[in-house]
């Protein structure tokens, strides 16, 4: 039985580079009440990328199991996509670890106290 609809682990991670790389640009929003870290807004990055790729492994294995005329309930669907995430998770790292030298990431502070420290540096 072929619940991935024919795409393989090489598949899955062309599709998360690919949504990966569309953003080489980050904005890091720090507001008054938060304590924000430059990797960040990377990190978060990495975790909407691999939401889509989780929804998009969901996708592949309704489609395949419908086709094939299997009955795939939510559950069996969630355990199939997280075996697959986990399988795939340590072969995009090192792809994880190369963006982030190639991503630029954007600072802005929303913090008065920070800003007017900023000013006062300035003077």
């Amino acid at each position: 039985m072929d619940y991935y609809n024919g795409k393989t682990n090489d598949d899955f991670i062309a599709y998360y580079l690919e949504v990966m790389n569309c953003r080489k640009e980050l904005i890091n929003y720090t507001y008054l009440y938060e304590f924000t870290e430059p990797d960040d807004a990377i990190i978060e990055h990495f975790q909407r990328c691999r939401s889509v790729l989780a929804r998009y492994i969901e996708t592949e294995i309704s489609t395949g199991s419908y086709e094939q005329g299997l009955n795939v309930d939510n559950n069996k669907l969630n355990d199939l996509a997280k075996v697959k995430l986990d399988e795939i998770s340590p072969l995009i790292m090192p792809y994880e670890e190369k963006y982030y030298d190639e991503v630029k990431v954007i600072q802005i502070d929303f913090n008065p106290v920070s800003n007017l420290d900023d000013v006062q540096d300035l003077e």
